[in-house]
């Protein structure tokens, strides 16, 4: 029995070990394999906290197509040139008008400083001191306003009239802020007019081209009326100044010659006739006709004796006659060209790019000379988009309309 265990014995001990040493071999293969895939372990150091996962971007919207490209054809140019030349002409008058106006608003101050003022100190100062008001206030509402030249010519007069108060002269420095006044409501009216355009011009630029060729129309048109009615308004400012101007006159006790009065009455109404015999009937000037309104209360304070007014007068008419026959002896030196349409009086151009002069209107013609950009050549005439223009050495030429800065 004891020989039967041992050798059931001796006889399992080889299997067992034969099946465990494969073991073994299958483990340190498994763990061989292990190891192979594993990336090793990082070296130590400081921890590290992941970042928070950032949201994705949003989709960015596609920038809108750009506007088409206003494409200029030749209709377009004549009926864009004309409002244009026209804006222009109107703003040459408007600057001739406000220098005369200026002269008669001095002269008026002039003959109330040898009166005798009844006016009060404290009524001239507070009219003045109301006037201030209103050019702060402007100021203060409306960006940029005070580099306008509208704005700084009312600063000059207000100027003025405190020297005139200082001066002891009352009824001067009033009667200077009763025209500051007035023209600040006229600033007023024409700044809140330009805002309107200028938001509707916006507006109209967010269309297509053609609406862009509209809205520029539309904007030249609605500004030549605007200078229109600015005409007016000077036109019956400076009469009624000049008529203050001879009232104020009419007080003072005249030391005038009555021949002198007579005798600058005559040459003034010789020089008006001589202009209207050389004048056609369709040609009537807007200042030959104010010439002969003023010749007409010439007459009138002649008759009452007040020759200071009489002189005064006629010193005017034979200042706008001199104007009419100096523009009228530069124009004699030019040849016309059929369709060419004069300018009332000489138009101070402002070149916004550089381009070229030529001999005739059109394109194709040879060029004189050229003009950088900042020059300022004169303007004689005009025909359709073309303009006549006077250079250095008074040489003469056509440009292009689009070479002017824009208003």
């Amino acid at each position: 029995m004891r020989q039967y265990r041992h050798r059931r014995t001796t006889t399992s001990r080889p299997a067992s070990l034969s099946l465990s040493r494969s073991a073994c071999a299958l483990f340190v293969a498994c763990l061989f394999l292990w190891s192979c895939a594993t990336p090793p372990p990082p070296p130590p150091g400081p921890v590290s906290v992941a970042s928070p996962v950032s949201p994705p971007e949003p989709k960015r919207k596609k920038a809108p197509a750009p506007p088409k490209r206003l494409v200029m054809t030749p209709e377009m140019d004549e009926r864009l040139a004309n409002p244009l030349l026209s804006l222009l002409e109107r703003e040459a008058q408007i600057q001739n008008l406000e220098k005369k106006l200026d002269d008669a608003i001095q002269e008026t101050v002039r003959s109330k400083a040898k009166l005798a003022s009844q006016e009060s100190r404290a009524e001239a100062a507070s009219n003045l001191a109301e006037a201030e008001v209103g050019l702060k206030t402007l100021k203060n509402f409306i960006k940029g306003i005070e580099k306008r030249p509208d704005y700084m010519h009312l600063a000059q007069l207000m100027q003025t009239s405190t020297e005139e108060l200082k001066k002891e002269n009352y009824g001067g420095s009033l009667f200077l802020t009763n025209q500051i006044k007035a023209q600040l409501r006229d600033l007023q009216d024409r700044v809140e007019s330009e805002q309107q355009e200028k938001s509707g011009a916006t507006s109209a630029n967010r269309s297509s081209a053609s609406s862009e060729f509209d809205a520029k129309l539309v904007r030249f048109q609605a500004l030549l009326s605007e200078k229109d009615t600015q005409i007016q308004k000077l036109h019956r400012k400076l009469d009624d100044t000049i008529q203050e101007a001879v009232r104020t006159k009419s007080k003072l006790r005249s030391q005038e010659n009555k021949a002198e009065a007579v005798s600058s009455f005559a040459e003034a109404e010789t020089a008006l006739k001589t202009l209207e015999d050389s004048t056609s009937a369709t040609d009537k000037r807007p200042e030959a006709v104010q010439a002969n309104a003023l010749m007409k209360m010439g007459a009138d304070e002649l008759k009452k004796e007040n020759y200071s007014g009489t002189l005064y007068v006629t010193n005017q008419v034979k200042a706008i006659l001199k104007d009419i026959q100096d523009t009228a002896q530069g124009r004699e030196k030019v040849a016309p060209v059929d369709g060419e349409v004069l300018f009332a009086l000489p138009v101070a151009l402002k070149i916004a790019a550089p381009g070229k002069v030529r001999e005739h209107p059109a394109a194709d013609s040879a060029v004189a000379w050229s003009v950088e950009r900042g020059a300022s050549p004169i303007a004689l005439s005009y025909k359709g988009p073309w303009i006549r223009v006077k250079g250095e050495d008074d040489r003469l030429g056509w440009m292009f309309y689009n070479l002017l800065a824009s208003p």
